[in-house]
């Protein structure tokens, strides 16, 4: 009964969404460590008997667990249940060969859980008045690297090295549940294609006389566009007129995603916006003045 594979790959869309909630992913995590009852799962992970029936007969009726056992009790029949492996994975042969919207749903879903999880666990930290997240299992964070696709698999991989000693309860003191997500991409395949545009001849600048001319004329040499820097980012974000400003010395504009609280502050101008920002979507509190506020409504897609 304790023999499961050491990984699986998701078949269906239908999976993928599955495992886009948090708590169906720790239903999973815990029947991947031994097989146990609906009840017991329950009992384990804090939640009440029926919810947690209620997805564990999801995950067995999409194949991520199956009953591997059952047993009488006190003329109580009770079902044993194990995952199918210790880790799953999205391969990218299912991402391809699904529809695109599918997918975007399957993730949509996925960020959207994760965002009120992360959220939820904030505001409980603020309702005990805490000045800061020391001492909390609790961070965000994000950043822009320039590294070659070897070089970047390579660093997910330590990083999977570092989390992989605590994947199993090991019964020390303060131990608790943590949820941790990674996400990553080339920023170049992030950005959307530009739109080829016909050459544009200015009058004045045609051959003279009816000759036509045999010389090349180099084109007319175009302002470099910015880089833009993906920030995706579950929580607090606040951008002074300094922060912005950096980024366009950098030759960049910003694309946010933001769930949570953003705000600008007073010495940001909607010129600087117009600047630094390439494309706004968000989701929670925006605080701004009304003129920032108008040039970011400009923004939002």
């Amino acid at each position: 009964m304790d023999e499961i594979a050491e990984s699986y790959s998701l078949q269906t869309v239908e999976q993928l969404r599955a495992v886009a909630d948090p708590l169906r992913i720790r239903i999973y995590e815990a029947l991947a460590q031994r097989a146990m009852t609906a009840t017991q799962v329950g009992e384990e992970l804090h939640i009440a008997a029926p919810k947690a029936h209620y997805h564990v007969r999801e995950l067995e009726r999409i194949g991520l667990v199956r009953l591997v056992e059952t047993r009488e009790r006190g003329g109580i029949l009770e079902k044993y249940y194990r995952a199918i492996a210790r880790t799953l994975n999205a391969p990218s042969q299912l991402l391809q060969s699904s529809e695109p919207g599918e997918i975007a749903a399957a993730i949509t879903e996925m960020f959207s859980n994760l965002s009120q999880s992360f959220l939820t666990a904030l505001g409980h930290i603020n309702a005990e008045g805490a000045e800061s997240f020391e001492g909390y299992a609790i961070g965000l964070g994000g950043d822009t690297v320039w590294m070659t696709p070897e070089e970047f698999r390579q660093a997910l991989k330590a990083v999977d090295t570092i989390f992989a000693p605590f994947r199993m309860r090991r019964g020390v003191a303060d131990e608790r549940e943590a949820q941790v997500t990674i996400i990553g991409f080339d920023t170049q395949l992030a950005t959307p294609d530009e739109p080829a545009h016909e050459p544009v001849h200015e009058p004045g600048n045609e051959p003279a006389g009816d000759h036509e001319s045999t010389e090349a004329t180099p084109p007319p040499k175009a302002d470099p566009q910015p880089r833009r820097r993906s920030i995706i980012l579950v929580g607090a974000a606040i951008y002074s007129r300094n922060d912005l400003a950096r980024s366009v010395a950098k030759g960049e504009q910003l694309d946010l995603d933001i769930a949570g609280y953003l705000s600008f502050k007073d010495d940001v101008t909607p010129e600087l916006v117009d600047q630094a920002i390439a494309r706004l979507r968000y989701r929670g509190v925006l605080r701004a003045s009304p003129e920032v506020l108008e040039a970011l409504k400009r923004k939002e897609t």
